[in-house]
């Protein structure tokens, strides 16, 4: 595989034909036409693929296809043959959003934090796909979501004076997770849901001072304060938060995250310590013009380790860009730091041959639940337009 990878790079590298990168779904053009040719590796399946990638504008509403022809997926599993990319309308106020749904967040996380409805691998599926709408009117907003793996939120804000916001939501997987562990032995977590309150005040130029209450149906509950400082620097533009929480033995903070779909929280093992869980959480992370960004995430809770998630990525000259990402979650009895039990390892690189080629390879290094192992993930890809 390895050598086929290195062969087909070479190959693209090469090549010379007047094409473009495939551009960004945010792009304000009413017509462009996106094509990849490469290789995905997928466990022990390796896979040439074809992709048509159009993405059709018309005012404020745009949809972006994509048409993926397999040369080697008998079972059609690798790879969904059409997908609804995304569909989306933007009025400025009310829109809705169709296709991956991340980094969605409710309030200031404490109960759904950076949730993703992508599942697995790299190449999109419809499965992965989610619906949002939204609707904002003054001083009032308003937003649902929903997703085919049948988890759902809904939330309100108001703001019911200068610079203080009131948000309430609620939120829950209506089925619940079918998982397979490592050792073959199959957990069915019941469905979860939830709902919250939180309240932000603005303090001074980009400060904000916030409460929450999270409550989880037959669970615990919990409670974090905190503050949140957005600021330009010189050279682009920084985050700041921190916060303190006071966590119940039951009520999991976060539950609902980008890793809730692959490998979810066992939360009867997780209160069974039987005690609180107090702890923190500080985030920092800055964008550097257009050349990068990078931010971490560091938290902790008595009687669990201390967790870690970070991400970069940088525009290194001469055409490069790479993009790298890391996270864990260590909640003892619940995740640890090694791939078997939840940590993901996530890394992009980019070449842009001429002005019209890009050569990408993207890896993905994660526990495939529905293999019961760690699957390391390949996708190289030759990325034009016409």
């Amino acid at each position: 595989m390895k050598k086929l990878a290195v062969f087909l790079l070479v190959f693209l590298f090469a090549a010379s034909v007047s094409f473009a990168q495939t551009p960004s779904i945010y792009s304000t053009a009413n017509f462009s036409n996106g094509v990849s040719l490469g290789f995905l590796n997928t466990g022990t399946v390796n896979t040439g693929l074809f992709s048509w990638n159009p993405d059709l504008g018309l005012g404020a509403f745009r949809l972006g296809l994509g048409v993926n022809i397999p040369t080697n997926d008998p079972s059609g599993r690798v790879v969904d043959k059409v997908v609804v990319r995304y569909a989306q309308y933007d009025s400025q106020k009310w829109g809705f959003r169709y296709g991956i749904i991340s980094n969605y967040t409710l309030g200031y996380g404490l109960l759904v934090n950076n949730y993703t409805s992508a599942q697995t691998g790299l190449v999109q599926s419809n499965q992965q796909s989610g619906l949002r709408v939204y609707y904002n009117q003054g001083i009032y907003g308003v937003e649902g979501m929903g997703t085919w793996s049948k988890f759902q939120a809904f939330r309100i804000t108001e703001e019911i004076m200068p610079r203080l916001t009131l948000g309430q939501y609620y939120a829950g997987d209506s089925d619940g997770i079918d998982f397979l562990r490592p050792d073959g032995t199959r957990f069915v977590y019941p469905s979860q849901s939830g709902f919250g309150l939180d309240a932000g005040y603005s303090v001074w130029n980009g400060g904000t001072v916030f409460a929450e209450y999270a409550k989880m149906n037959n669970h615990g509950s919990g409670f974090s304060t905190g503050f949140n400082q957005d600021m330009d620097i010189l050279i682009g533009k920084a985050n700041f938060r921190a916060e303190r929480r006071f966590i119940d033995r039951n009520f999991v903070p976060g539950y609902f995250n980008e890793n809730y779909e692959t490998d979810p929280i066992d939360i009867a093992s997780y209160e069974a310590s039987n005690t609180s869980k107090n702890g923190y959480k500080v985030q920092a992370g800055a964008t550097v013009l257009s050349l990068g960004n990078i931010w971490a995430v560091l938290e902790g809770y008595e009687g669990s380790n201390t967790t870690l998630k970070g991400y970069a990525s940088a525009r290194l000259g001469d055409g490069y860009f790479v993009e790298a990402g890391y996270s864990q979650q260590n909640f003892i009895d619940a995740r640890s730091l090694t791939l078997d039990q939840g940590a993901v390892i996530t890394g992009k690189l980019g070449y842009k041959v001429n002005p019209f080629t890009t050569v990408i390879a993207n890896y993905k290094q994660y526990y495939d639940p529905s293999a019961g192992r760690v699957v390391y993930t390949q996708w190289y890809e030759m990325s034009l337009s016409l």
